[in-house]
This record gives structure tokens, sequence and C-alpha cells, in this order.
């Protein structure tokens, strides 16, 4: 819901502005708890994922270090094993040298077997006699005399005989039972003679370990073998191994190698120690609630301040979007208006071609005064007509941004000259007195395109002088606006505009009432001015008080005075219609021998009529004419003119292809082509006298500049053709 209240700005002297602002109500993120507390909550639940992840870290390093020392101890407790059993090994081998020695019921050997044997362990002394064994003596358990019938036993007594390790151990079943026995040679003088001792093993029952030593901090088992199953387990202290187990390999046991395995009874790094991955965690939580609490603060008054930024933002895309479609809407309404007006150009320009162009020979003719005040009259509205044209095409280019232009530096003096001498006739016409003010004699230089300032104050002058009363007067004057900037004055001492005129004098065909009276125009000259000034960076103004006058001025930029120019040299021949001009090119043509050959390309009949009636005034011409581009190559080559007129817009092809054929083909590429075309854009001009045209004549076609093309092709042709045939004998 939106509320307005007025709120004043500015001083208290200033104005009072009514300002609108807009209450808004607070975004909601949701419609639940859940909606509002979905951010909170992934961050809590983000840090308690950290703060277990640490957990298991500490747990896992812990562990990892509680396993490295279960390790520590198997290798202290299978050293501990290697050890005993060497001293193990010694004392059957001195049992065995005291039994020997001093006999079964020896002292020496009854106090010996006192300190080896323990409950459940016997011993015996055995001979190998005849790849048998024959028991000499046993304690322990009764023996039977005679041999030794047990084949696993049997094998025992043979590898602690024939091994390296003269001490054998293994776990056998013997007489029914599990034993584990170790067999040792006996040394000295009796070679075939072996001690054994037996002990009945139960691996099923857990054999309490020594406290105070490795044994008790460890659950253990012992396997006969570099494996790990149930079959070959010989003994297992305190309890079964479970959870963390380590095993270690190769524990060298008489001449085995055994496995253990083991886990810790309790946790060897310390009870402490496990309870620090819950401490990490627990302490992770509390800080995970402080920050998901903050977070919710912090999430709300962020989700409030993005939901306006995207309120504006979308408002800003709308905006831009709209811009866009109004830009895309223009520049095809601005290029549907080009191509429009382009194409009505090009269609008026082409009937206004024969009713200016027969115009002017009926003005060279012979005509009574009568005839030629109307050919007059005919030669002065195709002339407007014309000028309307070029006005409106010149006004579409520069609202499209199509209009060429070339800044430079203009000397304001000479630019006002040249227009006060163009429009005198005009004010002579009038009875209108022209002043220039001497500052326009001065060296001032303004940044402008030279052709389009000269027809700003051309059009500014010439209404001056249209628009004033009689013998009235017009000044041209200049003056400096700050330190950069000159202003050309154009001041009349007409009946001035009235006030309520004054937004509409730059609207195109706006002619303040001016339709009704007898001066010409269509009211799109100042409309162009503006356009034109706006386009070269100059400014376009006027002032006016009804009953004393106007004054338009164009303040532009000044600039440092260029380098003096060359002067340019004329590139025109004398023309037939100046003295001695038609004597000079008929003695010419009369040393070639030859007539001379134009070739007119052109599909438009009213046209081919109309150059036909032109060159009438020069016999030694004979014109040759094709309405279609294709031929027009081949009767080049056949003809050889002195000169091509060529139109762009053929029935079968396009002129710039005519003239690319022409200029890629030797025999033809040094005949000039003179374009004469209805259409007069700049662009379309470029393009085809950079394709090799040396002439561009817009229909309607001036007579005079097409006759002086015509004699300066002549000429040069004449003078080719001398030059060739070298000098008269």
């Amino acid at each position: 819901m939106s509320e307005t209240s007025p709120v004043v700005t500015g001083p208290t002297s200033g104005t009072v502005t009514a300002v609108t602002t807009e209450r808004r109500r607070p975004v909601r993120l949701g419609k639940t708890w859940l909606a509002h507390a979905a951010v909170p909550l992934v961050v809590v639940g983000i840090l308690l994922l950290a703060a277990a992840t640490a957990g298991v870290g500490a747990a896992r390093l812990i562990d990892r270090q509680n396993r490295e020392l279960v390790a520590q101890r198997l290798a202290q407790i299978g050293d501990e094993l290697t050890n005993s059993l060497g001293n193990s090994q010694l004392a059957l081998g001195g049992f065995g040298v005291a039994v020997a020695d001093s006999g079964p019921k020896s002292a020496s050997a009854a106090a010996m077997a006192a300190n080896i044997l323990s409950p459940g362990i016997s011993l015996a002394l055995l001979s190998r006699k005849g790849g048998a064994y024959r028991y000499l003596y046993a304690t322990g358990a009764e023996k039977p005399s005679g041999m030794l019938t047990d084949s696993t036993l049997a094998a025992v007594l043979d590898r602690a005989l024939l091994a390296d390790n003269p001490l054998a151990v293994d776990v056998i079943t013997h007489n029914g039972n599990l034993e584990l026995v170790a067999a040792t040679k006996v040394p000295g003088a009796l070679g075939g003679t072996v001690v054994v001792e037996e002990q009945q093993l139960d691996p099923s029952t857990p054999q309490p370990a020594p406290h105070g030593t490795a044994y008790s901090e460890l659950h253990m088992q012992l396997f006969d073998a570099s494996g790990q199953s149930q079959p070959i387990l010989a003994v297992t202290s305190g309890g079964t191994p479970s959870g963390q187990i380590v095993r270690k390999e190769g524990v060298e046991i008489g001449d085995e190698k055994w496995t253990l395995v083991a886990s810790a009874v309790r946790p060897l790094t310390g009870t402490s120690a496990t309870t620090v991955g819950w401490g990490v965690f627990s302490a992770g939580g509390v800080l995970a609630t402080l920050l998901g609490g903050f977070v919710s603060v912090l999430a709300r008054r962020r989700a409030y301040a993005l939901r306006l930024v995207e309120e504006r933002t979308e408002a800003l895309e709308a905006s831009r979007r709209e811009a866009e479609r109004a830009r895309a809407d223009s520049e095809r309404a601005n290029a549907t208006k080009s191509e429009f007006l382009s194409r009505m150009s090009h269609e008026l320009r082409t009937p206004l071609n024969a009713v200016l162009g027969f115009g002017q020979l009926l003005e060279i003719s012979e005509l009574d005064q009568q005839q030629s005040k109307a050919v007059e009259q005919i030669l002065h509205g195709g002339r407007l007509l014309l000028e309307l044209i070029n006005e409106v095409l010149d006004v579409t280019r520069v609202e499209a941004g199509n209009l060429a232009l070339s800044p430079e530096p203009v000397m304001v003096s000479e630019l006002v000259g040249e227009v006060i001498d163009l429009v005198r006739p005009l004010a002579d016409d009038a009875a209108i007195q022209l002043i220039a003010d001497r500052l326009a004699e001065g060296n001032e230089c303004v940044l402008a395109d030279r052709q389009r300032i000269k027809q700003i104050l051309l059009n500014l002058v010439s209404n001056a002088i249209k628009y004033n009363l009689p013998r009235g007067s017009v000044n041209v004057s200049c003056r400096q606006v700050g330190p950069s900037k000159l202003q050309i004055r154009v001041s009349d001492t007409g009946p001035g505009i009235h006030e309520e005129n004054f937004e509409n004098l730059f609207v195109p065909f706006e002619r303040l009432g001016a339709e009704h009276t007898a001066v010409d125009g269509v009211g799109i000259g100042l409309a162009l001015s503006k356009r034109l000034a706006e386009a070269m960076g100059c400014e376009l103004g006027f002032e006016s008080t009804l009953g004393r006058g106007s004054t338009f001025w164009l303040e532009c930029l000044i600039v440092d005075q260029p380098l003096a120019r060359p002067a340019r040299r004329s590139t025109h021949t004398s023309r037939p219609d100046m003295p001695g001009g038609e004597d000079a090119l008929g003695a010419s043509a009369k040393d070639a021998g030859e007539e001379a050959v134009v070739l007119y390309v052109e599909d438009n009949s009213v046209n081919i009529a109309l150059v036909q009636a032109v060159l009438k005034g020069r016999p030694q011409v004979r014109l040759v004419t094709s309405t279609h581009g294709e031929p027009a190559p081949a009767l080049a080559r056949a003809h050889h003119p002195a000169l091509i007129l060529l139109d762009l817009n053929l029935p079968d092809t396009s002129g710039e292809d005519v003239l690319l054929k022409l200029r890629t083909d030797p025999q033809t590429a040094s005949i000039p082509v003179a374009v004469l075309s209805a259409d007069a854009m700049p662009s379309r001009i470029n393009n085809v006298m950079h394709a090799g045209a040396t002439q561009y004549l817009t229909k309607p076609i001036d007579v005079s500049r097409l006759l002086q093309i015509v004699d300066d092709a002549l000429l040069t042709s004449a003078e080719q053709t001398i030059a060739a045939d070298g000098p008269a004998k």
C-alpha cells in the first residue's frame, strides 16, 4: 500500500515543490516459519557440519595415534616372544645335555626340568634311529616306550634336526589334543637327539595376561601362520580383539613366522582424548546456534534490500526494453522513411529530368518573347521542385544520421563573400540593399562542413531578402561570443515574426502564413538549416521584433586559420559555346578524320530522346544506344566510343556490374564513363566513383554540364588519335 505526502524542498525564498514519497510494507520472505528460518537454518546446518567434520577429524587423529601405539606394543610383544623363545631354546638344549650326560634321574636334569616346566607342559628326549624316533626320556605325562608313531610330531622333530634354526615350533593335534610343540636339537655329540616340549592348548579359553605388562593393555590373538583364521589360532590373551584391530605379521617363533592380532583394551592415548570429538562438535553447535540467529537478522535485512533492488531493477529493465523497442521502432520508421524518400526521389527525378532537360534545350533555342517567358516559368518551377526534393532528402539523412560531413576550418570572410555574390542578383531584383559588416572581412575561421555552412547562410540570406519589405536592407555581420565561439548574424528590416509563431519556426513545411503570399517556398529551408547546424556542432537561433525585422544567427566554434591552400587548376576545357571552343574542337575532330561515338546505356526512351536532342548540337558525334546492360561491354569493344553514358537502374543488370566489366576489360578500361542516374544518395555516388566512373551526373541533367563532359571527352579522344598518328608530314 502506497501513501503520498507533500514535501517542501529548496530554500524558504524558493519554489515549493510537491514531491511524492512512497511508504512500503516490509517484504515478506515466506508464509511459514520455515521460510523465515531458511537462511539461518542453512547457516546452522553448515556450521554444525563443519563442527562435526572437525570432531570426526579429531577423533580420527586420536584413533590413528591409538593404532600407532597398539602397533608399538605389538612390536614390543613380538620382540619379547622372540627373546623368550630363544631363552627356551637354550633351556631345552641344556635340559637335553643334562639328561644325555647324567641320565634321566640326575639331579641337574631334575633341577633344569623344574625351572622350565609350567603346569600342563611336558618334556621328552628322543633319538632318531633309522628314520624313526625312540623315546629316551619323558617328564610330565606318562609317555609310551618304544618308537614314536605320531607323524605330525615327527615332522616337527625332523625340522628341529635338519633346519638351520635348531628350534622348531608348531601347533599340532597330538593324542587327540591341540598342542603347542617346541623341539630343538640337543647340542654335543648326540647329533640325532631331539628335545621336545609339549603344551596342551585351548584357543577358546583366553589366557590371562600378566598384570602390568604390555599384554594387559591389549586383547590379543596369536596365529601360527602368516594369516588369520580360526583353525590356526594358537592362543588368545584377554578378550577377543575388536574395533580398531592392528595386525603384525612375520613374528619369528622358532622356525616359523606367526601373526599377532590385537586391539586396545582402553584408549592408549588416555580416557579424556575420546571426548575431544564430542567437545568440538558441542562447541561448534553452540557457535552455530549463535551465528544462526545473527545471520537470521542479517538475512531478513538483506532480503528486504534485495527485494527493493529487484523491484527497481525490474522497473529499469522494463524501461530499458521499452526504450529499445521505441528505438527499434524509430530506426525502422527512419529506414522506411529513408527508403520511401529515396524511391520517391528517384521516381520524381526521372520525369523531372525530361521537364528540365527539354526546358533547357528550349531555353537556348530561338523563341519569341511569349515562348521564352513560358519556358522560363517551366524551368523556374522545375528547379523549385528539384530544390524541394534535395532539401527533403537532406532532412531525412540528418534525422537518420546518414549525412556525411567533413568538418574543416572555414574562413568566415571568404564564406560571406561567396554567399553575397550568389544572392546579389536576387537582392537587386527585389530592390534590397545588401550590407556586409567589416567584421566579416577579418581572418576568423570556424569549424564546419564548408558546403553545408554555405547552404545554411544561403538559406538565411535568401529568406531575409524574400521576406523583407520593399527597398529594405539585409545586414550580414559577425561577432565573437565568449572566448571560443563566433556568431554569423543575418538581420533584415522585414515585418518580423509574431511571438506565437516562434515555436513553429523550425517545423518542416510550416510557412507561418507565407503560403498566402507570392513568395516561393515550401517551408523546409529553416528546418533543414537547424538540423544541419546541430549535426556540425553549431547552433542556429533567432531574434525577432514584430514590425522591426528579424535576426538569425549561426554560432560556431572558432579554430586556427589553416595553412594556405594552393590555387586549384581548372580541369575544364573550352566549351563549344564559348568563343573559339567549337572551332578548336572541330579542328581536332577534322584532323582526326573520324566521327566520334558516344555510347548511351539507358532503358528509358524519354531520357534517350533528351540526350539525342542535346547532342544534335554536336554533328561530329554519333550516338549509339543500348536499353540493356549486358550488351554494353560488347558494344564498347566494337565501337570504342570516346565516352560512355551509363544509367545505374537497368532492366537486366545493375550499372555497377556494367562498370566493373568495362574497367576489367583491357580494351575498354581507358574509356571515360559518365554515370547519369536519378539516385542522388551520397553513399551511392561515392561507391560508383570508387568503382571507376569518371563523372556522376544526377537527374535532372544539367545540359550545359553534360555538353561540357562530352566536349572534354571528344577533345581528349582527338588528341589521343593525333598523338597515335604521329606529327603531320
